[in-house]
């Protein structure tokens, strides 16, 4: 979904809601919110381009074919949508001459935001071209996986529509505060490029929910916003958020569902929120919460974080030496927090084997249900407990692949991103190999499991959630076409995301 503006979403609203019964039905029917404006032909010609697009994927719903896309980039008039055969297009149809109707009375309906709304459609067009270029070449070398000619960096991230990765790299041995520079790869060309880097002290780099920021923790516990606009970047308009807080550095991040606001911190009870639109950051205030003997965990990547889909958030810490409690807290203005419920607080999940008592992972799914795993010492099995009611969903290792000999505080987990799955990411003793095991919570069974590249010692889901990125020491990474490996098929894998 494209970024748009409150104008370009009030003309969308009053678009998707009204009649078609003419242009002045529309104006009567609350275009006021974006008739007040006072835009000039740049602002204009962007709002034009915007809910175009906007009408097109809520209207059209994908049924607009690449050919009806290719007749109106070159007809007289692009808001008229011709008859598509076996397709409605009515609904379409009548909106888009409504808004057609609006922009010519306002006065947008100009010779160049004509002509960037057919550059923008051809754009377009380009883009799927390149799309399915990209599969043909992929089934004709029946490619299975896509190795990006990146070295293991140490920090990577990607874009939220899968077009770019950026990745950070260090020298070997490097002084602290040397320089050091950042990898792009282009997913659409598949090309690298480099990006200059900063002598700056700065973390991994993530991008913002909305593609239009790479972010950086700093020290001091302080944010770096890097604005990122088509494959570069723009370090002198780079921000530090407020002054430094104590002499910690964070290097995971959390988004809620407001895209604006980050959350991160030292541990538990040095917890920061960003607010990226104000600049501007507060530390939360969790010691109320804390009883005597509670506290934090260190690295908390795990242990706090936005409940997904909300701007709730969570927190989990150590009561004593073997309790845990798992709290949801509201956020109100100013950073403060109130809490909403407690999911848990036991030693152990009901139902669990005496010894059952090794805790590996706690996260929650894409649906915001809570999720727990237990192990019993030096065995290879985990058992995970899902929901409010601790559902007890056993993983048992294939039987006709790699068995570790034990679960090992190194196997990371990470979750699907809107899906009830997840992946387990483990290895042999001697650290020689990485594999990695796929449990689908909603059938709680193992899907299958297959053997990573090299010494893949990271891997996580792409933004689409059908790829799989893995990271071997020292070698180029890997895009990883993962339901292919676990049904074990060689047909050719759709390896561009899509455009």
């Amino acid at each position: 979904m494209r970024p748009k503006s409150r104008a370009t979403a009030a003309l969308l609203l009053t678009l998707t809601i009204s009649p078609p019964t003419g242009a002045m039905d529309f104006f009567n029917c609350g275009t006021q919110f974006a008739m007040f404006l006072n835009l000039n032909e740049e602002e204009a010609g962007k709002i034009v381009t915007e809910t175009y697009w906007e009408l097109m994927e809520k209207l059209g719903k994908g049924q607009v074919s690449l050919d009806t896309l290719e007749k109106m980039a070159k007809a007289e008039n692009p808001f008229a949508v011709p008859d598509q055969e076996k397709t409605d297009l009515g609904s379409l149809q009548a909106r888009m001459k409504q808004f057609e109707d609006l922009v010519r009375t306002k006065g947008w309906h100009t010779a160049d935001n004509l002509t960037a709304l057919r550059t923008s459609i051809l754009s377009h067009l380009e883009q799927h071209r390149l799309h399915d270029e990209g599969l043909a070449r992929a089934a004709a070398n029946n490619e299975r996986d896509l190795v990006i000619p990146l070295p293991r960096p140490n920090g990577m991230t990607e874009s939220p529509d899968g077009r770019w990765i950026v990745s950070t790299n260090r020298a070997s041995g490097a002084k602290e505060g040397s320089n050091w520079t950042m990898n792009l790869y282009d997913a659409r060309t598949r090309t690298v490029s480099q990006l200059p880097g900063s002598n700056l002290k700065l973390g991994q780099p993530y991008f913002s929910r909305d593609g239009k920021y790479l972010l950086f923790g700093a020290p001091g516990l302080r944010l770096f916003v890097l604005p990122f606009q088509d494959g570069t970047v723009d370090w002198a308009a780079g921000k530090l958020t407020s002054d430094p807080n104590e002499n910690f550095q964070w290097d995971y991040l959390k988004q809620g569902k407001d895209p604006n606001l980050v959350l991160s911190g030292h541990n538990t009870q040095y917890v920061f929120l960003y607010d990226l639109k104000q600049n501007t950051s507060v530390q939360l205030d969790t010691a109320p919460f804390h009883g005597p003997n509670e506290s934090g965990f260190g690295g908390a990547s795990e242990d706090l974080g936005f409940v997904p889909g909300t701007n709730d958030i969570f927190i989990r810490t150590n009561v004593d030496s073997g309790t845990d409690r798992m709290r949801v807290f509201s956020l109100l203005p100013g950073g403060k927090l109130k809490l909403k419920e407690t999911l848990w607080e036991r030693k152990s999940p009901p139902g669990t084997d005496p010894d059952e008592k090794w805790e590996r992972h706690t996260f929650f799914l894409p649906d915001a249900t809570p999720v727990t795993s237990w192990s019993k010492l030096n065995e290879p099995g985990l058992t995970f407990y899902v929901g409010k009611e601790m559902k007890r969903i056993r993983m048992e290792f294939p039987a006709d692949k790699f068995k570790p000999d034990r679960t090992s505080p190194n196997d990371g987990l990470v979750v699907h991103p809107t899906k009830r799955e997840a992946m387990l990411l483990y290895h042999n003793d001697i650290r020689s190999k990485y594999f990695v095991v796929h449990l689908d919570f909603a059938t709680g069974k193992v899907m299958g499991s297959y053997e990573l590249p090299g010494k893949s010692q990271s891997a996580h889901f792409s933004a689409d959630g059908n790829h799989i990125f893995a990271e071997p020491w020292q070698k180029a990474m890997h895009f990883l076409n993962y339901r292919q490996h676990l049904a074990g098929e060689d047909q050719a894998s759709q390896l561009n995301p899509r455009p």
